[in-house]
């Protein structure tokens, strides 16, 4: 058995989605510009990953939010989900127009961009018994996401996994899971045994209701497993194993893996009535019941070792009872007050890793390169799940001019913990030698093709003075394409040398032209450096445009109030 990847796209007819312009007063779907529906439609061709094993073929979306768009069961040749001649586009929803079809991840309270494409990578099975996957990152706003979609080679099940984090040290809504829109045959038991999605409801399994939040730079992750069934009548009960369903004359059982020693018990009419199961992986079972002398009135399902894999009616699922909302509200007032409180922070229970990290950055902003990676180290001592944590301290290293070695940990650990993150490979050029009068470095050109990612990695590279870093990086990503914003975080550092002056009045005039397109500035980062230009180029409408919206995203509460960085 193996797992077979393709590639392939497909024509989809779709109504024509409209991004309005960028107004003068901002809009709930700040920082990004509301969706509308038009009258036509048109035939997009969509690229399609294909993950086939034996048992399941698996449509993955990465132009479409990285959504699932059709599962073929090739075990009764049905098509549990089939992949739409027309996309099902409805309005509503944070930027006006929502998309209601396939299986589709969960990010923050909802997803500006799912619609959008996200990053992937696909993972190709390396020997005949290997799984097969794609990998899928995005950067929505203050979070990021990693999601793998994954099939087994000997098991007709998808494996779904999912990574949030919250980039910021404030508290964000960063709920995670999956929606499941309408199928179209048969059915997907969600096998969720440690019930990592505890909030169910419409077909949505998440981490947290929309309300919820997560602290500063916490980070949540999960896994399940999804079984899809068809021809099997109505669902009754299931595990990873196998379902178990029923039509109006027999008793119908799929295998999703080898189930041996499997047991089903039936009540009828007071009786049970039991019968070992040993059913191979893909195969199905049909058992007549016109015989029985009553309805069946409940199913019990044990496995091998006796333990109950499912029973109907089944027991209701237990969720949580609420978010935890409440002292994420007194560590943001904290996180507010960052600059006033100092090395006070590190006395701070749940603040220590913030202090660590801004001891790490004044010490960069100096200079004192030792003292900053020793900042770092105690920082990874509290939070060594974060990949971003293991980047800057990685970069430290870089930007004081000490060379990568055998002996070094950091950035292997952030790969591994953050595959798709578009820091890493900002950070890979960087450790590049720089060769003049070259095209501009292909290593680069899936960031600069989005203008928000390109702008998120030089943002951070600006908030932790790296600058010698980010000026290099901005500079190469302009050579690929015009980024205004990019441009004034460049002139932002140049005004931190009075003889730069001119270079940064250079570099804020060079886009004065250029319409206002979203991302706009969200982060305390973006903002304050745009306040901050707008002040010292009071002649600049660009500037003075920008510092409105923003002002009107506050005061409508699109936005946190943003302290000076």
């Amino acid at each position: 058995m193996s797992v077979k990847v393709s590639e392939d796209f497909v024509g989809i007819l779709a109504t024509e989605v409209i991004a309005d312009s960028v107004g003068e007063i901002a809009t709930p779907s700040y920082p990004q510009v509301p969706l509308k529906l038009g009258a036509t439609e048109r035939e997009h061709q969509i690229q399609i990953i294909w993950l086939s094993n034996p048992f399941l073929r698996v449509a993955v979306c990465p132009q479409l939010g990285g959504r699932i768009l059709g599962i073929q069961d090739l075990r009764t040749g049905i098509d549990i989900l089939r992949i739409p001649d027309r996309l099902r586009l409805v309005e509503g929803g944070i930027r006006g127009v929502q998309g209601k079809f396939g299986i589709e991840f969960l990010a923050g309270s909802d997803r500006r961009s799912s619609l959008g494409a996200v990053d992937f990578r696909v993972i190709e099975a390396a020997a005949e018994t290997s799984k097969a996957a794609v990998m899928l990152f995005e950067i929505d706003g203050e979070l990021s996401w990693h999601g793998v979609v994954t099939l087994p080679p000997d098991r007709a099940v998808i494996i779904l996994e999912q990574k949030i984090q919250n980039r910021s040290w404030h508290s964000n809504a960063t709920r995670s899971g999956i929606l499941i829109h309408e199928l179209n045959n048969g059915g997907i038991h969600v096998v969720d045994n440690e019930l990592a999605l505890g909030w169910r409801q419409n077909g949505e399994y998440s981490t947290l209701p929309v309300s919820g939040r997560m602290g500063g730079r916490r980070i949540d992750e999960w896994r399940i497993e999804l079984a899809p069934y068809s021809g099997i009548g109505e669902f009754r009960c299931g595990n990873a194993t196998i379902a178990v369903g029923m039509n109006q004359d027999s008793l119908n059982i799929q295998s999703h893996s080898n189930a041996l020693g499997y047991r089903v018990f039936l009540q009828v009419s007071g009786q049970t009535l039991e019968s070992t199961i040993n059913q191979k992986v893909g195969l199905k079972s049909v058992t007549d019941l016109s015989e029985l002398p009553g309805t069946v009135e409940a199913i019990a399902l044990r496995d091998d070792k006796g333990d109950v894999a499912g029973q109907w009616p089944a027991e209701p699922v237990i969720t949580k009872e609420q978010a935890l909302n409440g002292p994420y509200d007194e560590l943001d007032i904290l996180v507010d007050r960052m600059d006033e409180l100092g090395k006070d922070l590190e006395r701070i229970m749940g603040m220590e890793p913030l202090a660590r990290e801004l001891e790490a950055v004044g010490n960069v902003r100096l200079q004192r390169w030792d003292k900053a990676d020793e900042a770092m180290e105690k920082f990874l001592a509290y939070h060594a799940e974060d990949g971003l944590g293991w980047w800057l301290k990685a970069s430290i290293k870089r930007e004081r001019g000490r060379g990568r070695d055998d002996d070094d940990r950091e950035l292997p650990n952030a790969h591994f913990l953050m595959p798709l993150e578009p820091l890493l490979k900002a950070e890979a050029f960087l450790n590049t030698e720089i060769a003049e009068g070259r095209d501009p470095n292909p290593l680069l050109k899936t960031i600069a093709d989005d203008p928000g990612t390109a702008i998120t990695v030089v943002e951070m590279y600006h908030r932790c003075w790296l600058r010698q870093g980010m000026a290099r990086l901005s500079e190469e990503l302009l050579r690929h394409r015009e980024n205004a914003m990019v441009r004034y975080f460049l002139a932002d550092a140049y005004l931190n040398n009075p003889k730069l002056t001119a270079s940064a009045a250079e570099q804020v005039f060079a886009v004065e032209q250029l319409p206002i397109e979203p991302p706009l500035p969200y982060r305390r980062g973006d903002i304050a450096v745009v306040r901050r230009l707008a002040e010292k180029f009071k002649d600049s409408d660009r500037l003075n445009r920008l510092v409105k919206l923003i002002e009107t995203a506050e005061s409508k509460g699109y936005l946190r109030a943003s302290a000076p960085m």
